[in-house]
């Protein structure tokens, strides 16, 4: 089956590439053709340099100017651009449309994983796009973990009436947190499954095997963070002292480094021995690779996602609160495996269940 993957765009972010990396290779596993249709962000040297000229006109300012290089018609991290077309089957889209599924032969799409039904995050028509409304009734439509990001209501009413239709003509709808099953629910009247990030769907030796060319690291508290803020580089400290180990840093988006690249991020978690993060993803790693980690809540919110899976695999203690560090002990990882395994199991017959595929009991 040729399945059609939208999912947000890739540019900076760790997670949002590796989720798809992850869905991918799922689908693949099953036996299907998966292409991800990514929100149009290829550029030519011309419209970069409109799309600056654009940036000062309107802002009346230099400052946050689309200053990363462009590869291979993409803008961003050269490295991270690369391990996109090396490893993920996608297509830049600028209009979606119906004709897309004739097109590429499409028998069914997925939306998600990652905050694709979070307004805030989809603006303009890309809300509708993230919940078809480019594709007819022929074609089988399903959600995979998808997520709202927060358990506050963040639709407008239009927003509201226009998705609930939308989301009604869905085959089958799955989702990231318990909070987003009531939303679906209340808002939307629709039934949805809750499922397992697609990153948790592989195993440690899946992501081993892509970071194998990188040299084993030394032992060392890793950080990785999405703003690389004060709190998180105070409870940090407070492990590296502990356990006194030197501490690596990695941040995300406009903190990326021009040297930086997604196997490495793998063998970042492979080799540490404890990490700090705020992150989801970051978080998502440390159990991937049963490395003891603690977390510290983003202050804007969306937290409802990393809640959502601790309280499933019995890792509510991992939180940390005013950043006081009560817990350094090392993790009962032979429970928590146990407990992932139900739930990659339970996730995997979403997929093959509404795929047409055998049920595994």
């Amino acid at each position: 089956m040729k399945i059609g993957i939208l999912t947000q765009h890739f540019l900076l972010n760790y997670g949002g590439i590796i989720q798809n990396y992850a869905l991918q290779q799922v689908l693949m596993k099953l036996g299907h053709e998966p292409l991800t249709f990514e929100h149009d962000t290829c550029y030519s040297r011309t419209r970069w340099f409109l799309r600056t000229v654009k940036h000062i006109l309107r802002t009346r300012s230099f400052r946050n100017l689309p200053v990363y290089p462009i590869y291979k018609g993409r803008i961003g991290n050269k490295n991270f651009i690369k391990f996109v077309l090396k490893n993920i089957k996608s297509i830049p889209v600028k209009d979606f449309t119906p004709s897309l599924t004739a097109q590429y032969g499409i028998d069914a799409y997925v939306v998600g994983s990652d905050q694709v039904w979070r307004p805030a995050f989809n603006l303009g028509p890309r809300l509708g796009n993230m919940f078809l409304n480019f594709a007819d009734d022929k074609v089988k439509k399903l959600s995979y973990a998808a997520s709202f990001g927060c358990k506050e209501w963040e639709y407008t009413k239009e927003q509201e009436k226009a998705c609930s239709k939308l989301a009604r003509r869905f085959d089958a709808i799955s989702v990231r947190e318990a909070s987003a099953v009531d939303l679906c629910k209340n808002h939307f009247g629709v039934d949805a499954s809750l499922v397992l990030d697609p990153t948790l769907l592989l195993n440690r030796e899946d992501y081993e095997k892509v970071c194998n060319d990188i040299p084993k690291k030394e032992k060392h508290i890793f950080v990785y963070s999405l703003v690389v803020g004060e709190s998180v580089m105070t409870v940090a400290s407070k492990v590296s002292e502990a356990k006194n180990l030197p501490i690596v840093v990695k941040g995300a988006g406009g903190k990326v480094k021009k040297e930086d690249t997604i196997e490495d991020w793998f063998a970042e978690f492979r080799d540490a021995e404890y990490v700090v993060t705020d992150s989801f993803h970051g978080m998502v790693f440390s159990i991937i690779f049963n490395k003891p980690f603690s977390i510290v809540m983003n202050p804007s919110g969306g937290n409802d996602r990393y809640i959502s899976l601790l309280s499933q695999l019995g890792l509510m203690d991992r939180i940390i609160k005013d950043n006081q560090i009560s817990n350094l002990e090392s993790i009962n990882w032979d429970g928590v495996n146990k407990k992932l395994e139900v739930l990659r199991h339970e996730s995997m017959n979403f997929l093959k269940v509404n795929f047409n595929q055998t049920h595994e009991e």
